[in-house]
């Protein structure tokens, strides 16, 4: 699971060194995670029941955070936006949506999750935006609202595997 999302920090926040937790009824949580063999981003977006409708979306990023090579908005209804100019393979994407949440499962393709580097870890941010405000909450770190830069977090999924057999 990435770290939870968190609201566009202001200038009190940044100067306090606080980053506010986004709200219960509007959280968002992306767990990064093999099923069937294959990796996906399974999204799960909270929502105020009177807010739910079009507007909603979550976006997927990988690769480093000057220049992401994946980078894929989903909105809760319509068509998915590849923001980067890699479409290769298709993308499989499933969606169903409640009144107060929707969810977004994102099958991301193995070409995708190749590291870039000698670490071994490919590198991981996701953004969500709402319907009824101008609100970007960002994860796994905070942004300031005249930079969107959700940072990156990495993860070696050639281990995968080999962790969870130790925890067992």
């Amino acid at each position: 699971m990435l770290p939870a999302f968190r609201t566009t920090l202001t200038l009190t926040d940044v100067s306090l060194g606080q980053s506010p937790a986004v709200p219960l009824e509007r959280a968002t949580a992306v767990h990064l995670r093999q099923r069937e063999g294959r990796w996906e981003a399974f999204f799960e977006c909270r929502r105020p029941a009177a807010s739910a409708g079009a507007g909603e979306s979550v976006t997927l990023l990988i690769g480093p955070a000057d220049t992401p090579r994946f980078e894929l908005e989903v909105p809760e209804t319509g068509p998915a936006i590849l923001l980067t100019d890699n479409w290769d393979p298709p993308i499989e994407i499933h969606r169903r949506s409640w009144q107060d949440r929707w969810y977004a499962r994102i099958i991301v393709p193995t070409a995708w999750l190749r590291p870039r580097n000698d670490s071994g870890a490919t590198a991981f941010a996701a953004l969500r935006r709402h319907s009824d405000s101008d609100a970007i909450e960002t994860t796994p770190a905070a942004s300031v609202p005249w930079m969107i830069h959700a940072g990156r977090i990495g993860a070696d999924l050639s281990q995968w595997d080999a962790e969870a057999s130790r925890k067992r």
